[in-house]
């Protein structure tokens, strides 16, 4: 059930706004793709989006609201997610052996260890930030006199995963065929390994810095 083409339009147009504004998600996202191929971009991508689904339907039957009345619940999940996203980056700026080849540490790289589509999962599920940002915004377009106001908020839950979606995977596969194109040299990939790090543990600090 979708609201009024008057509420969907402003509510698209929010929503794509918001999808192709860089965060953690994109970030990883982009790092997958470049460091790994197409392929682990989409699994980390499409990860995400299961997360945000999760987000979407605790934030519609008010798991969300509960967990925020919950003294510590989010702090916890907020820790816990910065102190992943920690890790990551960590993983990211330790430095190679020196006995590896280039393409021996492409193959030893973080995002190779792991699962992309659970990885990708994780860093959406441990940032408490996206189901309250569902808390707060989807309802706003939810009119009060709505029959299914649940089954709207869900519809419009699964409108901004599929825009975020979208734009994530995109991202995976324009970074993965530009990454093709760079000169494959230790000292490229070394130099992208430390911003991607750098950017991950920045977001980690943001994330445990942040107020709920």
């Amino acid at each position: 059930m979708l609201p009024e083409t008057s509420i969907l339009i402003p509510f698209m147009l929010a929503v794509f706004a918001l999808s192709v504004t860089p965060g953690p998600d994109m970030t990883f996202v982009a790092t997958t793709s470049g460091r790994s191929g197409m392929k682990a971009g989409l699994m980390a991508a499409f990860g995400v989006a299961t997360g945000c689904l999760v987000h979407a339907g605790l934030a519609t039957f008010g798991i969300t609201a509960l967990l925020a009345t919950l003294p510590g619940a989010l702090t916890v999940l907020k820790i816990a997610g910065a102190l992943y996203l920690g890790f990551m980056a960590f993983q990211m700026l330790r430095p190679a052996k020196k006995t590896e080849t280039a393409e021996a540490a492409k193959e030893a790289a973080p995002v190779r260890k792991g699962n992309p589509f659970l990885q990708g999962l994780m860093v959406n599920l441990l940032n408490p930030k996206v189901g309250l940002f569902f808390l707060a915004f989807i309802p706003q377009f939810v009119p009060h006199e709505a029959a299914h106001p649940a089954l709207m908020t869900m519809t419009l839950g699964l409108l901004f995963n599929l825009s975020g979606t979208a734009v994530n995977a995109t991202v995976a596969i324009v970074v993965a065929r530009s990454a093709a194109k760079i000169a494959a040299t230790r000292r490229v990939k070394a130099a992208l390994r430390y911003i991607t790090g750098t950017i991950l543990g920045a977001f980690a600090v943001r994330l445990a810095a942040s107020d709920l």
